[in-house]
């Protein structure tokens, strides 16, 4: 690679010594381990801005709902009690006491439950299919975040009006 740049700096003694020692044990120049410290760095920076993009496509309201979650072939008295803490158009972060017992693979594509809960000024519950995505284990709760799975025209509705 041809260089045809020069760039002077000024930097602390104890950095001078840092990079003298790494480029006299790496059998190197010390202009050729500056030129890898920042390389090094410009990668990390354009790796970090992948890495946490935000995906959501809708945004999320912290809230305090309580709410009934359980398997869709489950009778509704055993569902387990739980509350909303997160909720959006395209889904739902629910939160469930740790000691609270219930079946939920994490990521399954098939594994589908089903949540109840009340908005405010709304006159009926919205019942809605949720798929579970995450898993978060905390001291107290385990929270579950999931995306909805098609929800009818009644939840649609109740969710933009309550959303927006």
């Amino acid at each position: 690679m041809e260089k045809d740049q020069l760039i002077c700096f000024e930097t602390t003694l104890e950095a001078k010594n840092t990079i003298e020692k790494i480029a006299s044990e790496l059998k190197l120049s010390v202009p050729l381990v500056v030129e890898s410290i920042v390389n090094d760095h410009l990668q990390e920076q354009n790796e970090t801005k992948c890495q946490f993009f935000d995906r959501r496509h809708f945004e999320r309201k912290q809230v305090d709902i309580a709410a009934f979650m359980g398997h869709t072939d489950q009778p509704r008295r055993d569902f387990k009690e739980g509350k909303i803490v997160d909720l959006s158009m395209a889904g739902v972060k629910f939160s469930i006491p740790k000691d609270t017992k219930i079946d939920i693979q994490e990521n399954a594509k098939d594994d589908t439950l089903s949540i109840i809960f009340s908005l405010p000024q709304m006159p009926w519950p919205v019942h809605v299919k949720i798929q579970p995505k995450r898993l978060c284990e905390r001291e107290e709760r385990t929270e579950i975040g999931a995306i909805f799975v098609k929800p009818d025209q009644y939840s649609f509705n109740a969710l933009s009006s309550y959303l927006m």
